[in-house]
């Protein structure tokens, strides 16, 4: 079902948060799968696009029962534009997978919010989506029919990693491998800045580089693996005193990943380490990072990761239960889809020559597919690409997949 308005009984509750979508902002909303039953894990897919280069898109969401019958999702999306400021067009896009449980049978509506933090569109845009969970063996419950989703492509086997900073690193002559960067900022909230001095040295006998920072008069050394030979400022809290250092390097196969650092005004602590790259880590003040993890069964791939600054100023992992993947793929031998991780029940099979989206996975155990009939299904897998019941490689299974390292 397409996003409808909402209905008579709710227009009053949402009426001071509702405007009507400016160019770009959240355009779709399905909630997955399509006829599902209380047995069922449900998903909500969301995408949209920011109306300018100045907006940083949502990468997660939280959906919450609030009511009998209304499930509220929220997004959170960021304007950086300051003063006159030039945002280039278009926008960034984003495509959103969210968990929203198990329901018990009923009509339900969902919610959609893209929240704005901005003060040029800081109204909300409110999207919704009814559906009913069947009760499981009821006759009511029809065959799923799926639909054309558009599928992003921000995530999952097809993502290309600039290779930028490896190839910076072995161009660079001798001479100047070893270099520093000195920067200006107030780090600790005291309203002075501090003096910070990054350098760093490439180790050639090793992977291993060795960094450098002194902020005033304090030193802290590290490690890195292929450093990219710099280091900036950024605030993952807004609401504490602190700014953190980012120090990011490359990895040993484009397995990039950034060090953040704080200073309290006495000593340089280690706050943490996220995989991605720069570009590609999203910082919005709010206290959490999301960054890019490379996923580890099935084929290479990458998803977003979710981190959190912890009362001891550390930042830690917040599970996500499922990660998009996003994987087209052409079947070359049949194998059987279940219905859930914990329902054994066969719910289809593809054959040779069907097309399958792999759209997602708890990239532990289990992979969730869309069949081009528009049914779900889940295929489990162990020792990184082996298909059950099959115990048979994937790629012997199916085409499309990517083993890129």
């Amino acid at each position: 079902m397409e996003p409808n308005a909402l209905p008579f009984g709710l227009t009053a509750l949402f009426l001071c948060l509702v405007s009507a979508p400016a160019s770009g902002h959240i355009s779709y909303v399905r909630v997955l799968p399509d006829d599902a039953s209380d047995t069922d894990s449900l998903l909500v897919h969301v995408q949209g696009a920011m109306p300018d280069g100045c907006w940083e898109a949502p990468t997660e969401g939280l959906a919450r029962l609030i009511e009998t019958n209304i499930v509220l999702v929220d997004l959170y999306a960021v304007d950086h534009h300051v003063g006159d400021a030039f945002c280039a067009s278009p926008g960034p896009e984003y495509d959103v997978l969210i968990p929203a449980g198990h329901l018990k049978p009923g009509t339900y509506l969902f919610v959609v919010s893209e929240h704005h933090g901005s003060m040029r569109d800081p109204q909300p845009i409110v999207l919704t989506h009814e559906m009913t969970v069947y009760a499981t063996g009821s006759t009511e419950l029809k065959n799923w029919k799926g639909g054309q989703t558009p599928y992003g492509v921000r995530y999952g086997a097809n993502r290309r990693v600039d290779n930028r900073w490896e190839v910076r690193q072995k161009s660079m002559p001798d001479s100047i491998r070893e270099r520093s960067r000195d920067l200006r900022e107030d780090l600790d909230g005291d309203g002075l800045e501090e003096v910070i001095q990054f350098s760093w040295k490439m180790n050639k006998n090793s992977d291993r580089d060795t960094f450098l920072v002194r902020v005033n008069e304090v030193e802290y050394r590290g490690t890195g693996n292929n450093l990219a030979g710099w280091c900036f400022v950024q605030d993952i809290d807004s609401t504490d005193a602190f700014k953190e250092l980012a120090i990011p390097e490359s990895g040993p196969s484009d397995d990039y990943a950034i060090t953040y650092l704080y200073y309290d005004g006495a000593g340089i602590h280690e706050v943490g380490t996220i995989p991605g790259y720069p570009d590609g880590v999203s910082v919005n003040g709010s206290g959490r990072v999301v960054g890019e993890r490379r996923g580890s069964i099935l084929q290479t791939w990458y998803y977003p990761a979710v981190f959190e600054l912890n009362a001891a100023h550390r930042l830690t992992s917040i599970p996500q239960g499922l990660y998009p993947m996003y994987t087209r793929c052409v079947v070359s031998q049949p194998f059987p889809l279940v219905a859930s991780p914990e329902d054994p029940t066969i719910v289809g099979v593809p054959a040779p020559g069907d097309s399958i989206m792999i759209v997602a996975s708890d990239d532990a155990r289990w992979c969730l597919v869309e069949l081009a009939t528009g049914q779900w299904g889940w295929f489990e897998v162990v020792e990184y690409d082996i298909v059950l019941p099959a115990r048979l490689p994937a790629h012997q299974l199916m085409q499309g997949l990517s083993y890129a390292d």
